[in-house]
């Protein structure tokens, strides 16, 4: 899933920010008007909005959160994801000792 966030959210660079001893892009991020999910995990992916630091040196994902907008159902009947389930996910290099705010 993690995957086919970059596929799956249009993109709005908010601001930039200080955290630790780095500076982050705070990115937010909206449905892709057409994204179609090449599997029942990406497509919860579908009825989500958030929140994502980028690393303004690496580029690489430093925090990432979204939150669910209205159901999306996966695979049918096997689960629905309901509005207001939050995902969160920190992929900082291990010389970030700081957790966000």
């Amino acid at each position: 899933m993690l995957e086919e966030i970059p596929r799956a959210f249009d993109y709005t660079l908010r601001s930039a920010r200080r955290v630790s001893s780095r500076t982050v892009y705070v990115l937010t991020a909206t449905p892709r008007a057409g994204y179609d999910s090449p599997s029942a995990e990406a497509r919860v992916l579908t009825g989500m909005q958030g929140e994502f630091w980028i690393d303004t040196a690496t580029y690489q994902l430093w925090h990432g959160w979204a939150r669910v907008l209205h159901p999306v159902s996966i695979e049918g009947f096997l689960a629905t994801v309901q509005p207001g389930t939050e995902f969160e996910v920190d992929q900082r290099p291990r010389f970030f000792n700081s957790r966000p705010i």
